[in-house]
C-alpha cells in the first residue's frame, strides 16, 4: 500500500470513529409508550406486540431493572422495568400494567410500562440526551426535540434478553 493509500485511509477511519452526536430521523415510525411522567419510543420495526400481563413472576432478589418473567406466546419472557435501575422499589409497580415485547422469539423482551400510546411518525433529529434525564443512558440512542426519549432496541436485547443482567 502507497503513503496516499495510507493516509486516506487514515483519514477515512478517523471520520468515523468520531462519535454519533445526532440521528436524522427523517420519517421515522415509532412505537410510544410511558413509564410514570416519562415518555418513550422505540422503533416501531423493533416491537413484536403489546399485552397486559396476566400474572407475572416477581424474581426475588433481583438487581437492576430485571423484574421477573411472564408467558408470552408459550414463551418465558423476561420483563425488564427501566425505572429500577435508579433505584426505584418494585412496591413502586403499581402503576405499570403494560408489556412492551422488544425483539423476536427467544430472544424477546418485556418492558414494563404505565401507558401505551402507539405508533407515532416523526421527522425529528434524535439527538443525544443531556445529563439528568430519568432513563439509563446506556439504552438510549437520544431524545427528539418534544422529549420522547428513544430507546436502542439492540442495547437493551444485547443486555437482558441474552440473560446477561439476571
Amino acid at each position: 500500500m502507497n503513503p496516499d493509500d495510507r493516509t486516506i485511509l487514515e483519514q477515512r477511519a478517523a471520520r468515523l470513529a468520531q462519535p454519533i452526536s445526532e440521528i436524522r430521523a427523517s420519517d421515522v415510525e415509532l412505537f410510544e409508550f410511558a413509564i410514570g411522567r416519562d415518555r418513550y419510543g422505540i422503533a416501531i420495526t423493533e416491537v413484536a406486540g403489546v399485552f397486559r400481563p396476566g400474572s407475572m413472576g416477581i424474581l426475588p432478589g433481583a438487581t437492576g431493572s430485571l423484574i421477573g418473567i411472564t408467558s408470552w406466546h408459550g414463551l418465558m419472557l423476561r420483563v425488564i422495568d427501566l425505572k429500577r435501575s435508579h433505584g426505584e422499589s418494585i412496591a413502586g409497580l403499581d402503576d405499570r400494567s403494560w408489556v412492551v415485547v422488544v425483539g423476536t422469539g427467544q430472544r424477546s423482551l418485556g418492558l414494563l410500562v404505565s401507558r401505551v400510546d402507539g405508533p407515532r411518525r416523526t421527522d425529528d433529529d434524535i439527538q443525544m440526551p443531556s445529563e439528568g434525564l430519568a432513563s439509563d443512558r446506556r439504552f438510549l440512542l437520544g431524545t427528539t426535540s418534544d422529549g420522547l426519549q428513544v430507546l436502542d432496541s439492540a442495547a437493551l436485547l444485547a443486555a437482558y434478553a441474552d440473560g446477561a443482567n439476571q
